[in-house]
């Protein structure tokens, strides 16, 4: 046997001597640790509520249904080296549910502010009327709202968004997620990064979305007097407006073109700029920024 395969195979050998050192006795290399779950479930009565919910590491889905009753499902997760360590660390997860007025108030936090919270965490199902006011925070899980519920404030992280048929304000924030938007009114901000935006509405709204690597859709009408931003990195912006949409438009791009159905009045030289005005309304602008990437302006319907 040459030297170069015996000192090949002592560095193998080494590597699992170390893999199985570094593992804790009994367990697998890369295993995922066990996990136990528990419901905690309350019911409350208030027209047009706000509903806050703030909780970590799980999803929270948001459903309206027609009545006055709201109607919470907390799942907790206890997570452990064992299933009965698991089991155990379920007291760990404290949930609170209250009503101070027309309020609704849903927390599940760790008791034992331990800051490397493992694979534990609690998600979240909600039944409300319609017209609620609704408050959400969580990490490291999805969000989603369906039906008509008022203005909607969504924070989240590693988790996607998805909000369909709310009529007032929106204003949602994720990270290495997207954003969906079916509705909304006045104003509409939305934030994530490392994921997609796309929004429709048949309101006038002021519309502001940012992202990296992700691209951007916007389509319905413009609010007048409005301030609407769009802006990405190395991703596409799509927006598409009413044939009578009237706005001052500033578009930009790099390793890009700027592509529009609709009229541009301005001096535009080069195809990665798009500077003027559509229409006669100059008091609601438009500016959408991007790079290694297409802007594209569509007329919808």
């Amino acid at each position: 046997m040459n030297r170069k395969l015996i000192i090949a195979l002592l560095l193998l050998v080494a590597t699992f001597v170390l893999a199985a050192c570094g593992s804790p006795a009994g367990a697998k290399v890369g295993a995922t640790r066990p996990t136990t779950e528990e419901v905690v479930s309350a019911s409350f009565n208030a027209e047009k509520p706000t509903i806050i919910v703030e909780t970590f590491n799980g999803n929270v889905e948001v459903t309206v249904s027609s009545g006055t009753a709201v109607k919470v499902d907390v799942t907790k997760r206890g997570s452990g080296e064992t299933a009965e360590e698991a089991k155990s660390d379920l007291k760990n997860i404290q949930v609170n549910m209250n009503q101070e007025g027309s309020t609704v108030r849903v927390t599940a936090q760790r008791s034992d502010q331990r800051k490397d919270v493992d694979n534990s965490g609690a998600s979240a199902k909600v039944v409300v009327p319609p017209g609620s006011i609704l408050q959400i925070r969580t990490s490291n899980g999805k969000v989603t709202a369906a039906g008509e519920a008022d203005a909607v404030t969504i924070q989240s992280s590693n988790g996607a968004i998805e909000v369909r048929g709310a009529t007032g304000l929106l204003d949602l924030k994720t990270s290495n997620g997207n954003i969906t938007v079916n509705g909304g009114s006045e104003k509409i901000a939305l934030e994530t990064s490392n994921g997609a935006v796309e929004v429709t509405t048949t309101k006038e709204v002021q519309i502001t979305a940012t992202s990296s690597n992700g691209a951007l859709r916007f389509s319905g009408p413009l609010a007048d007097q409005s301030k609407n931003v769009l802006r990405t990195d190395n991703a596409l912006i799509v927006v598409t407006l009413p044939e009578e949409a009237s706005f001052a438009l500033d578009a930009g791009t790099s390793n890009g073109k700027i592509i529009s159905d609709l009229t541009v009045k301005g001096d535009n030289p080069r195809e990665t700029e798009l500077k003027g005005t559509v229409g006669a309304n100059s008091q609601t602008t438009l500016n959408l920024q991007t790079s290694n990437a297409n802007i594209e302006l569509h007329k919808g319907k």
